[in-house]
């Protein structure tokens, strides 16, 4: 048995895994892991990786209490030749799949996401130090139960 920040990052996961995005995009497999860390070597491809981030529980009344659930999305990847071609590519990725978990609801667990962000957009100190894309999309889920 799953916790449910863990069934909640793998409906995210599957949701991505199963949307069909531009041409032109990278091919990658969504993976659910706790830290995007992949050898230099073989961030020539996408990686996209699913994180469970943060629970945040409220109170709504004496007795219930509405959850939410942040997700992270890592996308990464570092190019072998023209990098404002791939950076443009992967940004445009980044922004499908902000869509996509926007106009999505999650089946199970039954959720439904009320906020999705991306900070950083990309990461300048990644561009720096590796020559790699890396940007992080937040998605915040309400479950219902």
């Amino acid at each position: 048995m799953s916790s449910q920040i863990i069934l909640v990052a793998e409906a995210v996961k599957d949701v991505i895994n199963a949307a069909t995005f531009s041409t032109g995009s990278p091919t990658f497999t969504a993976t659910r892991g706790y830290v995007p860390m992949f050898e230099l070597k073989d961030m020539e491809t996408a990686h996209v990786t699913v994180i469970p981030r943060e629970i945040a529980i409220v109170n709504t009344s004496r007795d219930q209490a509405g959850e939410t659930y942040s997700i992270d999305i890592a996308v990464q990847q570092r190019p072998d030749g023209e990098t404002n071609a791939l950076f443009d590519v992967l940004s445009l990725l980044v922004e499908e799949i902000t869509d996509l978990l926007q106009r999505t609801r999650l089946a199970s667990p039954s959720a439904m996401c009320t906020a999705v962000g991306v900070n950083p957009i990309y990461s300048p100190e990644h561009i720096r130090n590796w020559m790699q894309f890396t940007s992080v999309i937040t998605a915040e889920y309400k479950l219902f139960r």
